[in-house]
């Protein structure tokens, strides 16, 4: 029954703006800190990290200059909290995840 199912927080599909040209090489940094980080994550298209209480993805849009994400959680504050965690990531890259609440 759906009604045992364990309540679940997600952001839509977010598109982020990126250049083709710098996307890729966003994507590749990414992937190399969570590798250094020894996190627990998958590289099949993009890079989905699995975290206490959730998980996130980015991946490369391959039909815009974009990269695409999301972010599940177990309750509306570690979605935050992991959100933060991704948008820290994507600083120092000057990409920026758009509004989504």
């Amino acid at each position: 029954r759906l009604s045992d199912l364990p309540e679940v927080h997600a952001t839509p599909e977010l598109r982020i703006d990126c250049p083709d040209t710098k996307k890729f090489q966003v994507m590749e940094r990414i992937l190399r800190g969570e590798r250094e980080k020894k996190s627990d994550f998958s590289d099949i298209d993009g890079v989905r990290v699995r975290c206490p209480g959730g998980w996130w993805l980015l991946r490369v849009s391959n039909t815009q200059p974009a990269l695409v994400a999301r972010v599940e959680a177990n309750s509306r504050q570690r979605l935050l909290e992991l959100v933060r965690d991704l948008e820290m990531l994507l600083q120092p890259e000057g990409v920026k995840l758009p509004s989504w609440e």
